[in-house]
């Protein structure tokens, strides 16, 4: 009795082998946009914890004289 298995497609053999599934355009605009998540993450972070959006750390008024 042959295997019912061997005859359904599975998610390996759609489309055959005909052209890779990512190229070097893709790989270089999914790292492109997951470094605009990441910045756009930092930003939100940075906002909710009251910061000015300048990049730096701020200073304590109370440690000048």
């Amino acid at each position: 009795m042959k295997s019912v298995w061997r005859k359904t497609r599975t998610w390996w053999n759609i489309g055959a082998v005909s052209e890779p599934a990512w190229d070097r355009d893709n790989v270089k605009l999914l790292f492109e946009v997951l470094f605009d998540m990441k910045v756009l993450l930092a930003r939100i972070v940075e906002f909710f914890e009251g910061g000015d959006g300048d990049g730096e750390e701020e200073e304590d008024e109370a440690d000048e004289p």
